[in-house]
Parts: structure tokens; sequence; C-alpha cells
């Protein structure tokens, strides 16, 4: 028979407590394919998993979205018993190596044009660079704007991809020649603050916008992810 010590053992561990609120830190995103054609707006949050068409590297083209590309559960709202203190924005940006429709496969870092030549492929760090320097970000919450930025650049995400770059080799321009290159949005992260609240079955947005098509410089398609960062406020159980 369990003593008070284990009683206490049990009260102090359990993860559920009926009646109370837990608060965990907590990101909610959402991933767009960008065509490489441009577009004037993509809207994110609006369509959750199992809906719109998935972006993600390995996934069956045309299928839907799933946690690869999202974890919106909801059309542009957060379930019932859920409420979220929006803390920072990201958007981040995935450059590409397909022309198809509703394709996005990964881009090289380097390539080779003609062998035994192998220089840079500087396509996806053109792509990245056109679409920091344009476009706009609106976040909306029950059909209100609460925050308008452009461009893109002032939205850089926490972790991105760095990548050092080296040319080497004799002058013979038949002779090997290596180089890297990759572009990155880099600086502070965009904060909100004051901070604000998300409440459960409350209509909210991100928006990215652009007066018309920009195209990417490389002519392939691209993926764009939108990241929200802050505190999840949901019942413990």
């Amino acid at each position: 028979m369990a003593g008070p010590a284990q009683l206490r053992n049990i009260s102090q561990g359990r993860v559920t407590v009926p009646g109370s609120k837990e608060a965990v830190r907590w990101t909610f995103y959402d991933s767009i394919l960008y065509p490489l054609l441009g577009t004037t707006r993509l809207d994110f949050f609006q369509l959750p998993q199992g809906q719109g068409i998935t972006s993600s590297l390995g996934a069956v083209v045309g299928a839907p979205k799933t946690v690869h590309d999202t974890n919106m559960d909801l059309q542009g709202a957060l379930p019932r018993f859920q409420d979220f203190q929006l803390e920072s924005i990201e958007v981040d940006f995935f450059p590409g190596n397909s022309a198809a429709a509703n394709t996005f496969t990964a881009n090289p870092l380097v390539a080779v044009h003609a062998a035994p030549l192998v220089i840079a492929d500087l396509d996806g760090a053109n792509d990245e660079s056109t679409f920091r320097q344009s476009g706009a970000l609106i976040l909306s919450i029950t059909s209100k704007d609460y925050l308008r930025e452009a461009p893109l650049l002032r939205f850089p995400a926490k972790q991105h991809r760095n990548w050092d770059g080296a040319i080497g080799g004799p002058a013979d321009a038949a002779a090997v020649v290596g180089t890297a290159s990759q572009y990155d949005a880099d600086g502070r992260p965009y904060f909100l603050d004051p901070f604000l609240m998300l409440l459960s079955n409350q209509n909210f947005m991100i928006s990215l916008t652009w007066p018309g098509l920009v195209p990417t410089p490389s002519g392939f398609n691209a993926r764009v992810m939108c990241i929200m960062e802050g505190i999840l406020y949901r019942n413990a159980q």
C-alpha cells in the first residue's frame, strides 16, 4: 500500500492537472510554394493539415499539407481552450530547383556547368536576395491589421543557413575550380513588443503581399515558411 511520500510523488509528477492551465514555449508554422513567376499574395495559417498543397521535400506532388508543412489544426484560428501569446514573427525562404507546377526540390549549393569546371550555383542566392528586397507582411486579427511592414528583409529567421565560400585551382579554364555561395537574411528577429494575444476561435492571418509579380531570377519554384513564436496557454487536462 502506498504511503504519504508515494502519494506526494504522484501529485508532484503528474502531467494532468484538472481545471488548470499550462504555458509552454511554442511555434506555429505554415509553408507555401512560391511560384517561379511570382505572386501578389500569400496567405499563411489559412489551410491546416489535410488541406492545401504540400511543398515539403519527399512528399507526393499535389498531396495535401502534413505536419511537415504546418502544425495548424484549424483554418485561421486556434482550437477551443487554446490562447497564444505572439512574441515574434519569422519568414524563411528556401530556394528551389524545379519549374514543375506545385513542385519544390532543393537548390544545390554547387553545380557542374561544364565538366570538369565546377562553379558556384548562385541561383538560390539571387532568388532569396530578390525575395527579401520585395514584399510586405501584414498581420490581421479579426479583420483588423496589427502589423504592416516592408520589405521582407525585416523578418529574418532565428535559425538560418551559413555557407562559407572559396575559390581554388590553377588559372587554366579547363581545370577544376570550386566555389560556394549562400545568401541569408541576418539581423535582429522581428519581436512584437508589447506582445499580441491570439485567443481561441479568433480569426487571424499573416499575408505577404506584392504590388506586382516578382519572378525568381532562377526560373524555379521556391518555398516560403512563416513562423510565429510565443507562449501557448492550454488546458493541463
